[in-house]
């Protein structure tokens, strides 16, 4: 089976950009795949495929030129390729949920609150900066934090419950 997928950017009211981002052929040989144990018919194999293909059109959504389009889309590719996709970088440095998670709603209110520019120049990738508005407002923002991580541990709880229960699957 091969599913074959062109992407493009047409310029639009939102942007001014347009053109050819890349294309994805994909392949394989596999002749059986089950939904809920049943075989599904090559066609339904087809449209589940090129549909897993819409990551490639999402790893460039938001950018602000073909140029950065272009970049994103081959970012995703060789991720995708190289086996790393889901795979955090950054040299083995993990922080602690409650710091991604503090992280995470200072951003947030820093996006909504700041100049486009001046968020994406001081706080969109420097976390020094970001943990440093975090500690002079933690008073403020810990409830947020607390409710995120206790949300995160239901949501965790009830994954492991759920493989739990899963069983072994046919693929």
């Amino acid at each position: 089976m091969q599913v074959v997928r062109e992407y493009a950017k047409r310029e639009t009211q939102k942007s001014d950009w347009s053109g050819d981002i890349g294309r994805i052929v994909l392949e394989t040989d596999a002749t059986v795949m089950k939904l809920n144990g049943q075989v599904i018919p090559l066609g339904s194999m087809e449209y589940l495929l090129t549909f897993a293909l819409q990551a490639f059109q999402d790893a460039y959504a938001g950018a602000q030129s073909l140029g950065d389009a272009k970049g994103s889309f081959n970012k995703k590719l060789d991720a995708v390729i190289a086996g790393t996709i889901g795979v955090r970088s950054g040299g083995g440095t993990s922080v602690s949920d409650e710091t991604r998670i503090s992280r995470q709603v200072v951003r947030e209110i820093l996006r909504k609150k700041l100049n486009k520019a001046v968020y994406d120049r001081d706080y969109k990738d420097n976390d020094e900066a970001v943990d440093a508005a975090f500690a002079k407002n933690a008073e403020k923002l810990q409830p947020f934090v607390d409710e995120r991580l206790a949300e995160l541990r239901k949501e965790r709880a009830r994954k492991a419950a759920l493989a739990q229960k899963g069983g072994d699957l046919e693929l």
